[in-house]
């Protein structure tokens, strides 16, 4: 079934291939690209976003995402399955880094080959939505409490933090919030240059901290002097950040192109010239993430940047976890 914003799209292509044969010749290529990728499972909002939900495996999500958002297989280069959806592999590309870059390897491939207003990403377990659920606030909080408690007289949660997810079970819920938060971003979009998930706060660690406790201090002293060195004016936003203990996780965001193509060209910057610097033969799968980690880290100090330095319209969201059943 074609969705109207795939019927849209074919219509534009069929109007300009009649009207002039000519101008049909130069734009074929073009037109064949982007359709191939839209009608793979696909949505862009208005023309105006393309949104991406990241996957490596099959996951019940995939088939909402094509409905709505832009559903892209990250690490395709490195898999044998094909979910049938968009790829990180195409075109210029850095989908063979995956287990090191993470989710970072589909906002490469969206930098490097697409084009929209807006550029964003959620991920196949994590999706954003306007709405507040009050009710798993409160019991998120409540249970952060009771962890505060146990603190007081066993010191044995030192990544305690508070991260106010909403879990959904139910697939035809995760359709709901799904499509509520494709209306909102046809309405409001542009009223923001930039969306987050809302930050997470911890009760003892700053970010500094809670990075070298879980990962490798070498590291991050040499990520750290990798943006010193190179980024001079990110020096007085990478210390503060560093120290703070409210920070955005995930990867996740939606940014208007200009700023998303800035902050692209510095994240990668660092973190190809780290790539060549740091040994990464024994690390386990997991350690392994380490330019995705880092990514999450370098946005929040990249924010911190724009907040002070530029004139932005910012907007936080709350963040649904879905552990949908097949």
């Amino acid at each position: 079934m074609v969705t109207p914003g795939e019927e849209k799209l074919l219509l534009r292509q069929k109007t300009s291939l009649v009207s002039n044969e000519q101008k049909a010749l130069f734009l074929v290529p073009f037109l064949s690209f982007i359709s191939i990728h839209i009608i793979r499972g696909g949505k862009v909002v208005e023309d105006k976003i393309l949104l991406m939900t990241a996957h490596h495996k099959k996951d019940p999500y995939i088939d909402i995402s094509k409905k709505y958002f832009f559903p892209i297989q990250v690490g395709r280069e490195l898999s044998n399955v094909d979910l049938g959806i968009n790829v990180d592999n195409d075109g210029d590309n850095i989908s063979i880094k995956n287990k090191t870059f993470c989710e970072l390897t589909a906002y490469y491939y969206a930098w490097k080959n697409l084009n929209a207003e807006y550029i964003g990403l959620m991920q196949y377990r994590r999706i954003f939505t306007e709405k507040s659920f009050f009710m798993n606030y409160s019991r998120s909080k409540f249970k952060y409490y009771i962890k505060s408690l146990k603190c007081c007289y066993k010191c044995n949660f030192p990544n305690l933090g508070f991260e106010n997810l909403i879990y959904i079970k139910d697939k035809n819920k995760a359709e709901k919030i799904s499509n509520s938060f494709y209306e909102y971003l046809q309405s409001n979009l542009q009223k923001n240059d930039i969306y987050l998930p809302k930050k997470v706060c911890f009760k003892y660690l700053n970010m500094e901290q809670q990075f070298i406790l879980n990962h490798n201090s070498d590291d991050w002293l040499l990520f750290k002097k990798l943006i010193m060195d190179n980024y001079p004016l990110l020096i007085e936003s990478t210390e503060e950040i560093s120290k703070t203990k409210s920070f955005y996780i995930y990867n996740m965001f939606i940014m208007k192109k200009n700023i998303f193509d800035e902050y692209m060209n510095i994240l990668f910057d660092i973190l190809f010239k780290m790539e060549k610097l740091v040994d990464m033969k024994n690390k386990s799968p997991y350690q392994m993430r380490l330019f995705g980690f880092l990514g999450e880290r370098f946005l929040n100090i990249y924010i911190h940047f724009l907040v002070k330095n530029k004139n932005i319209n910012l907007k936080e969201l709350n963040v649904v976890f879905l552990d949908l059943e097949n």
